[in-house]
């Protein structure tokens, strides 16, 4: 259910006082919503959609498996939507070997399948892919076998190969690279490097622009409206910090704006239809988050919204084409690698569970204190973490990598 499809006089879910609260800090249903779901768990495998009938908020998407996986892409790999609406997938790191990957793939939402489409010029993983205005991938920095690397080059989509471009300044590992009005590319931090770098699609190379305030990796950049760009997760490599910087692109500079609520690390940024960005999650001072803010352009100020059902950090977010944010994956703790996954919604400021199939083998470990809503599996397919994650055309969205155990995972979320 979208949040579209509700009156806007209508509050989606319905208000604390209507429900209760359970040790992890989720909006459960209400009284009478638990006793109608616990009268529904005698109907065994007809509980999931009368439980859909009594609350819309138990349906909200299903995750498939894709029809083929990929060759490998444990984690570390890019994804980059391309014009003719396939996805390009980049480098990574293979779960079997540990090493470092050149090949790169296509998937074709038409047919389902992945197909080689040659190599880059060198094995790399964590680095940035970025579509540029022609429809070419700039693809830059990045892990090499012997580290942290300055190289670039170009994916050509009409060709299907690879071309080279010249280097960064710096070698750089875990950067972030956001695509500016105009058509240049900010490349920013990456390892402890706090100076940042512009590539020029005309003359196919790198220029000096201003340094981060706070010299730090700059884990998350976002593209805002008005064409600035919020930059957040300072703390990737040092530790979490509430920090946060606007880089203006006409003057060429970084500057301090706002703090974050809460110090934070390897959280989500994800742009709002309204313009707002939200974070949510990543690693706290002392333990994962479930936190979640908003930042606010027009204010440069960072407030508080509702949080997620569960803590978790390097999980991927992305907006649907609803205007709700998709968020799956990722790890707890920085241990347990997760299959949840949560929508939130920026109408009401809440997230909510999306949950898998009714499961009645879980009634063994049922309780009243864990309610009826643990009767379910997990939503998507397997535990990812450091997967990417795009939305395609049809509203769907691709997630691939990030199962530890095979590496060559694929799995689609179906709105």
């Amino acid at each position: 259910m979208r949040a579209d499809q509700f009156n806007q006089g209508e509050a989606w879910p319905p208000p604390p006082e209507d429900g209760i609260t359970d040790q992890r800090g989720s909006l459960r249903p209400g009284a009478a919503a638990v006793a109608v779901s616990l009268a529904l768990i005698v109907a065994g495998a007809f509980a999931l959609p009368l439980l859909a009938a009594v609350n819309p908020l138990w349906h909200t998407g299903v995750f498939k498996p894709a029809s083929s996986p990929p060759k490998s892409f444990a984690g570390g790999a890019a994804a980059t939507l391309l014009e003719d609406g396939k996805v390009l997938i980049t480098g990574g790191v293979d779960v079997m070997s540990m090493q470092n990957e050149a090949s790169a793939e296509l998937y074709d939402p038409t047919t389902g399948r992945f197909q080689s489409v040659g190599s880059m010029s060198m094995a790399r993983s964590g680095h940035t892919a970025t579509r540029l205005e022609d429809g070419e991938v700039l693809i830059a920095g990045g892990m090499a076998d012997n580290g942290p690397v300055a190289s670039a080059e170009l994916f050509d989509p009409t060709m299907g190969r690879f071309i080279p471009t010249g280097s960064m300044a710096e070698a750089r590992d875990g950067a972030s690279a956001t695509l500016l009005q105009g058509g240049k590319v900010l490349v920013s931090g990456g390892d402890d490097k706090g100076s940042a770098e512009l590539y020029d699609p005309k003359t196919r190379s790198f220029g000096p622009t201003g340094s981060l305030v706070d010299g730090c990796a700059a884990r998350n950049s976002t593209l805002l409206d008005d064409g600035r760009v919020l930059i957040t997760g300072c703390g990737y490599y040092s530790g979490p910090s509430a920090e946060a910087e606007i880089y203006d692109p006409k003057a060429g500079i970084f500057s301090r704006t706002g703090s974050m609520t809460t110090a934070r690390n390897a959280e989500s940024a994800t742009l709002l239809g309204d313009g707002r960005v939200l974070l949510a999650g990543g690693e706290g001072i002392d333990s994962d988050l479930a936190s979640a803010e908003l930042f606010d352009p027009k204010t440069g100020s960072f407030s508080p919204t509702g949080s997620m059902a569960l803590v978790k950090s390097f999980h991927s977010a992305t907006l649907l084409k609803s205007g709700q944010v998709l968020v799956a994956g990722g790890a707890a703790m920085g241990q347990e690698v997760t299959a949840t996954a949560e929508l939130y919604d920026p109408r009401s400021g809440t997230f909510h569970e999306i949950l898998g199939p009714f499961d009645m083998g879980n009634q063994a470990s049922w309780t009243w204190q864990t309610g009826p809503w643990e009767l379910f599996d997990p939503p998507m397919c397997y535990g990812v973490v450091g997967q990417t994650q795009t939305l395609l055309d049809d509203g769907r969205v691709l997630i691939v990598g990030g199962d530890i155990n095979t590496g060559n995972s694929a799995q689609l979320y179906v709105p």
